[in-house]
C-alpha cells in the first residue's frame, strides 16, 4: 500500500467524519425544536377551553361526552335523568319534541308559570 493511496484514505475518512458531525448536529437541532414545539402545543392546549359552557356556567357536555341537558334553564337533575330513561339523549331530540311528548315525559313533576 503506497503512502498517497493511505493519505487519499484518511481524508475521505476525515470527510465523511464531518458528515456525520454534521448529521448529529442538524439531529440534535431538530430534537430541540421539536421538544420547542411540544412545549408551545401544551401551553396552547392549557389555555383553550376545554368544553363549550352555557348561560348558566355548565358545560354543554358532560363526562361522556353526551349533551348536558342541566345546561338549560330550569332544568335539573331530575329532569335530566327523566329524559335520558325516555330515550332522549340530545339536544336536537329535544328540540323536536311536541309538547304532549315532554309533558308524558316529565309527567306532573313541573308545572309552572312561565318567565315574565
Amino acid at each position: 500500500m503506497s503512502l498517497r493511496s493511505l493519505s487519499s484514505g484518511c481524508s475521505s475518512a476525515r470527510r465523511m467524519g464531518a458528515g456525520l458531525v454534521l448529521r448529529r448536529g442538524q439531529i440534535r437541532h431538530a430534537a430541540k425544536e421539536n421538544v420547542g414545539l411540544s412545549e408551545r402545543i401544551v401551553s396552547l392546549e392549557a389555555r383553550r377551553d376545554p368544553a363549550p359552557r352555557s348561560a348558566k356556567n355548565i358545560p354543554l357536555t358532560d363526562a361522556d361526552e353526551n349533551d348536558n341537558f342541566q345546561a338549560i334553564k330550569r332544568v335539573g337533575l331530575v329532569f335530566a335523568k327523566r329524559l335520558r330513561d325516555a330515550g332522549v339523549l340530545t339536544f336536537e331530540k329535544l328540540a323536536g319534541l311536541k309538547s304532549s311528548q315532554l309533558e308524558q315525559i316529565l309527567e306532573t313533576l313541573y308545572f309552572m308559570e312561565p318567565d315574565p
